[in-house]
């Protein structure tokens, strides 16, 4: 199938929108075009600030879809309440595990040339990471922190000679075991919105 991406509010194209099931991934060019592939009947899409949606091919009735967004533009944002930056040392050890767990990651890694993307990698995949940092009392840190098993891979380019392209390493990524946090209770945050979408969050 073949179909456009559109915001429904302002009703441009969005660029990047994941189109995907459990057989096929694709997501949308700068025009907001895709073209997807499936024996399946079901097709999501998801973009990070906009509602998540899922259909039946078979049920679509034209070749535009609609996206809303789910984020809410604000204001300037003070925050007042001291307590919370108590609450994030008290939580340190739930929202930054010390301890081995397990997810799943998405990675994608691109080259734009003139404001048009010349080359795509994505991978996908099972993480296991012994924790996420560094232990907080005594800077313990594993040798190998992570093992990680590569589910999907999908590779796309324009050939140019005069561009060279070398996927980052995963060490780049998930080779976060050197980091330790220490917050204090003198910590401070800021949070300004400067329009256009950027919102600056400074910590001192």
């Amino acid at each position: 199938m073949r179909a456009i991406v559109l915001d429904a509010e302002t009703k441009k194209p969005l660029e990047f929108v994941d189109v995907y099931n459990d057989q096929n991934y694709t997501s949308t060019n700068s025009d907001g075009h895709f073209a997807f592939t499936t024996h399946r009947d079901m097709i999501k899409f998801n973009r990070l600030g906009y509602e998540p949606k899922s259909f039946s091919i078979s049920a679509l009735k034209n070749d535009t879809i609609y996206l809303k967004q789910s984020a809410e533009n604000l204001d300037e944002v003070h925050l007042l309440d001291q307590d919370i930056y108590k609450k994030m040392i008290d939580h340190l050890d739930d929202n930054y595990s010390i301890r081995p767990y397990k997810e799943r990651f998405f990675l994608r890694a691109m080259v734009a040339k003139d404001g048009n993307i010349t080359k795509l990698v994505d991978v996908n995949g099972k993480l296991e990471r012994q924790r996420l940092l560094g232990d907080l009392k005594n800077n313990a840190r594993p040798k190998k922190n992570y093992t990680l098993e590569i589910e999907n891979l999908r590779k796309a380019e324009i050939r140019e000679d005069d561009i060279e392209f070398i996927f980052p390493s995963f060490e780049t990524y998930f080779d976060l075991s050197t980091l330790v946090i220490s917050l204090a209770d003198s910590t401070k945050a800021e949070l300004k919105n400067y329009g256009d979408g950027l919102v600056k969050l400074q910590v001192k």
